[in-house]
């Protein structure tokens, strides 16, 4: 982000860690995990309010 703008996606493949840089992300890549870890707190209060894995960006 660049002043509150989305600027571009990282994509980055975990098994050689090269790094595809995209505009604008696909359905598939939209499927992918995001990057970071929500502890436990966080997690039970994202799916009480109903938040899928689908819906993470």
């Amino acid at each position: 982000m660049v002043n509150g703008e989305l600027i571009c996606w990282h994509i980055i493949d975990y098994d050689t860690w090269k790094r595809e840089t995209v505009e604008r992300m696909t359905e598939e890549q939209k499927q992918l995990s995001p990057w970071g870890i929500w502890n436990d707190t966080l997690l039970k209060q994202r799916l009480a309010e109903g938040w899928t894995l689908d819906r993470w960006i």
